[in-house]
């Protein structure tokens, strides 16, 4: 039997409280925007944890033999409002994608070769692709 180093990750969020100074509402939130909060944020919520994964895992002879598992259905992604409009389109995308496999689902006739049979698996694979994550 093998022994095998297995590096586990886990994202918790830390809460903390400062107080600012500010002349009015839009400025309250420029100066929070702008503070340096690692000071503050040293109260962790450790039951609250999320993106729950293993890291790697290394067999005895030190060969990486599988990593990036998640272990939870969070991911971490770069992050930022393009990223955001991205996954706004990808969702968009996917719904238009499902009405258009309805669509080719009615035209497709398996006897005479059409592309809209290849079309129809080929949307039926990327939504289940979508769905279900990365295989």
């Amino acid at each position: 039997m093998k022994t095998y180093s297995v590096l586990f990750a886990e994202d918790v969020p830390h809460y903390g409280v400062a107080q600012i100074e500010a002349e009015d509402d839009a400025a309250a939130l420029e100066a929070a925007k702008a503070y340096d909060i690692s000071e503050v944020t040293n109260d962790p919520e450790w039951e609250n944890s999320v993106s729950k994964r293993i890291v790697h895992i290394e067999d005895p002879e030190g060969h990486t033999v599988a990593y990036d598992v998640p272990l939870d259905g969070y991911s971490l992604r770069s992050g930022g409002d393009k990223d955001r409009l991205l996954c706004d389109a990808a969702a968009d995308m996917l719904e238009a994608l499902e009405l258009c496999e309805d669509v080719l689902s009615e035209l497709a006739r398996l006897d005479d070769g059409t592309p809209s049979v290849s079309a129809r698996n080929m949307a039926r694979a990327a939504i289940a692709k979508a769905k279900g994550g990365l295989a």
